[in-house]
């Protein structure tokens, strides 16, 4: 497809295609407009030769009707007065003299009428010009019942019947024309009644074409084919009849208007071939005639029109393509060479050699104008090579700095989630990549210790004196008991080697996580704030004393105050309430109080996530100015790990750790006054959903991980709850065993969890962050 990629290629292919558009615009057009007049003419030709057809019928049907309808009178004047029956067949044999398209003629009386006769027919025939009458009395020629008899005695009116074979002439098919005889009050008599021969009618309607493959029928007014090119659908077969053993319901509904009387036409498919029906109705007698022509012949023309005009346009496009592609191929040639040199400056090869053109035009200036970019080029990505090459290393280094930064502070929550009075959640956003933010607590003789701090500065330094500062905070926090002297040793340790005068603004604190009290001392950070549980927000007064770095021998000063259950401390640094907004305007103290009043009854992450939207929503998308830090505590209080309702278990995640477990449970079961066998049974549930566990949680067989069993008990419920931090692992995601089933044919797996089910009565799963928490309970 690189051919398509040449400029002279484009631009022939643009003109070849507006080309091609013109055409084809012109052919739709052409064909538009001739396929409108052609459907056009064939409307009015099909009308046309549907109006001669019926014209022709008339002049055949028309005189016949008349002249039954004249000997009518005759026949009634005969029957009232009871002439011989010879008199009958006289005036029966002359009509058929006068009348040669007639086969046959009857007058039928009604039973008893004539001189008590039970059945009286006058009837004669035309054979082939022979003339032969007969009065047929036979008591089982049942005229009454015929049609030709009993439609015009009920509807007192004249009638064309449809056609049939009669029995006299075999195979012959035959139409009757048929009037009702009175007598001199009005009253039914008889029946006047005079055949045709159909086939006259078949021979004029097939001798008239429209079109090579067009064809006509007519219907009579119960929908019977009376003329039609099959002729085994002439008698045997209606237009609805047809069309449902065609399944064509567009022909059902043409012929519900031809038999309607109307006048129109219809598009629709005739076994398979897209046709067009004209249909007209037959004053006379009520019939109608249709003609059905192929949309191939009627459209032939303006198809040969189109095809030839198609034909004219293509070999035009390939003349204009090679007259237009060896044209621009040839006013292109320049850019070509042009191009190639391009590609190898490209490439990298910023000394190949330009072509040299001399010309004023455009080329000519193009190619200069390379030229000099060449050398521009060259000089500028020597210089970039030799700043790129420093940049990726420094920006390396960074993200190694930043990684190894946010791995010193603690980040997975909750941190104990085995423990039920205590919920923490921080954030630390450095305002670069690395910054000078840190944030620290661990948990020790049921003693919480936190710290909040700020280093001096950004970037770099900053990170590396966070990095040193949070190191001694952990080093002497563990030895220390008071947080005044944790601050003394750090200052002391950092006074003596700050040669580049850098400080840390720190808090620090010890909860007594069973009373709540807190002692604590400040080194000049921001106070931290204590959300009560009614919703008050009391900012804390520490004595604000130096920030770290300053004197060694500096002495720092001790707090102390109580959170109730459900307080909230709240500390931060002063990049949160320092945000700026494009109006440098401070996010303040004051809206930082009111944001927190409005976390109450949160959890520590919703209060963190709280409040830093509501700093965003200040800062409204200004460049962040300096690195900002939330620590957030909620006291919960009533410590569940020393009541002597809630029990903790820590095991290594190995199988010989199971003896563990098993006295745990027992334990547990026999302060909670449990019976032996239940105790067996939940004895039995815990090992075996710590052993999946410790198999499929840790499926590497690593060893040197926790995992944590809480016994909590609540009136007559009694839960274990189990915790570890390896993959995502939902043991109730398996399917049940089939204890119906053999061993033999049972799938392996499932049968222990299935037991866990069936031991306790609620069995719990969730993954909550990096943890696996799977709680079952008992109720006794």
């Amino acid at each position: 497809m690189r051919v398509f990629r040449r400029f002279s290629t484009r631009i022939s292919l643009y003109v070849i295609l507006l080309t091609a558009i013109l055409f084809l615009t012109a052919s739709v057009t052409v064909y538009k407009i001739s396929y409108d007049l052609v459907r056009k003419e064939a409307v009015t030709n099909a009308f046309s030769q549907l109006r001669a057809l019926n014209m022709e019928m008339e002049n055949v049907l028309s005189p016949i009707a008349s002249v039954i309808n004249n000997i009518a009178s005759r026949a009634e004047i005969m029957a009232i007065g009871n002439r011989d029956t010879s008199d009958f067949l006289r005036l029966s044999e002359d009509i058929l003299r006068n009348t040669p398209q007639l086969k046959d003629i009857a007058i039928a009386l009604e039973p008893y009428y004539y001189r008590n006769q039970k059945q009286f027919t006058a009837y004669s025939i035309n054979e082939n010009g022979s003339i032969r009458s007969m009065m047929i009395t036979d008591p089982l020629y049942t005229y009454q019942y015929y049609d030709w008899y009993v439609i015009p005695k009920c509807t007192d009116s004249t009638y064309w019947t449809d056609p049939y074979i009669d029995r006299v002439w075999e195979k012959l098919s035959l139409c009757s024309y048929t009037a009702p005889l009175h007598d001199g009050d009005g009253r039914f008599i008889g029946v006047i009644c005079a055949s045709i021969e159909t086939q006259w009618l078949t021979s004029k309607i097939d001798s008239i074409r429209l079109y090579d493959h067009s064809y006509n029928f007519i219907i009579g007014k119960s929908a019977g084919y009376i003329v039609h090119p099959d002729k085994d659908l002439i008698i045997n077969e209606t237009i609805f009849s047809y069309a449902l053993l065609t399944e064509n319901t567009a022909l059902a509904e043409t012929g519900r208007r031809m038999i309607a009387g109307e006048t129109g036409m219809s598009e629709l498919s005739i076994n398979g071939t897209p046709s067009i029906i004209f249909f007209t109705s037959v004053p006379s007698n009520n019939w109608s005639i249709a003609t059905i022509c192929p949309r191939s012949d009627i459209f032939a023309g303006a198809y040969r029109i189109v095809i030839i005009m198609l034909l004219i346009a293509l070999l035009s496009i390939i003349i204009l393509a090679v007259i237009v592609s060896l044209t621009v191929r040839k006013a292109t040639a320049p850019l070509t060479v042009l191009a190639a040199s391009a590609d190898k400056i490209a490439e990298g090869d910023f000394n190949s050699a330009m072509p040299d053109f001399h010309g004023n035009d455009e080329v000519g200036r193009l190619c200069r104008s390379f030229s000099s970019m060449q050398q521009s080029l060259s000089s500028y990505m020597d210089r970039l090579q030799r700043t790129t090459a420093a940049k990726q290393r420094i920006e390396s280094e960074i993200s190694i700095a930043r990684e190894i930064q946010m791995g010193m502070v603690p980040k997975t929550f909750p941190p104990f989630p085995e423990r039920d009075d205590i919920d923490i959640y921080a954030i630390l956003n450095p305002a670069k990549e690395i910054g000078g933010d840190l944030y620290d607590f661990f948990i020790k003789d049921n003693t919480l210790f936190f710290a909040i701090g700020d280093v001096s500065g950004k970037g770099v330094p900053a990170s590396l004196l966070m990095a040193v500062t949070r190191s001694h905070f952990r080093s002497v926090a563990s030895t220390l008991k008071d947080p005044a002297a944790i601050i003394a040793s750090m200052n002391k340790a950092l006074s003596e080697t700050n040669d580049s005068n850098m400080f840390v603004t720190f808090f620090t604190g010890m909860m007594d996580l069973g009373t709540g009290v807190v002692k604590y001392s400040n080194a000049g950070h921001n106070p931290p704030m204590i959300l009560s549980p009614s919703g008050q927000v009391t900012r804390l007064n520490p004595d604000p004393n130096l920030p770290i770095g300053f004197f060694p021998d500096f002495k720092y000063t001790v707090g102390t105050f109580s959170l109730e259950a459900g307080s909230t401390l709240i500390l931060y640094t002063d990049g949160l309430t320092e945000a700026e907004n494009a109006e440098h305007e401070l996010y303040g103290e004051s809206r930082l109080m009111a944001s927190a009043a409005a976390q109450k009854d949160k959890d520590a992450a919703s209060t963190v996530a709280g409040l830093y939207s509501d700093a965003e929503l200040h800062v409204n998308g200004a460049d962040q100015s300096d690195d900002l830090t939330i620590l957030v505590i909620k006291y919960i209080g009533n410590n569940s790990m020393n009541s002597r309702d809630t029990r903790i278990l820590s095991l290594d995640n190995q199988v010989s750790e199971l003896k563990k477990l098993n006295a745990f449970v027992e334990q547990t079961c026999g302060d909670a006054g449990v019976d032996r066998e239940l105790t067996m049974n939940i004895n039995l549930a815990l090992e075996e959903a710590v052993s999946n566990v410790i198999f499929y949680a840790f499926p590497k067989g690593e060893t040197g991980h926790r995992i944590t069993v809480k016994f909590t008990i609540r009136g007559n419920e009694m839960t274990y709850t189990v915790f570890d931090r390896g993959i995502p692992f939902n043991p109730l995601a398996r399917a049940d065993a089939d204890t119906t089933l053999c061993a033999e044919d049972r799938r392996i797996g499932g049968l222990g969890i299935f037991l866990v089910k069936r031991i306790m009565d609620r069995v719990e799963y969730e993954r909550k962050g990096a943890e696996n928490i799977l709680k079952l309970t008992k109720l006794i």
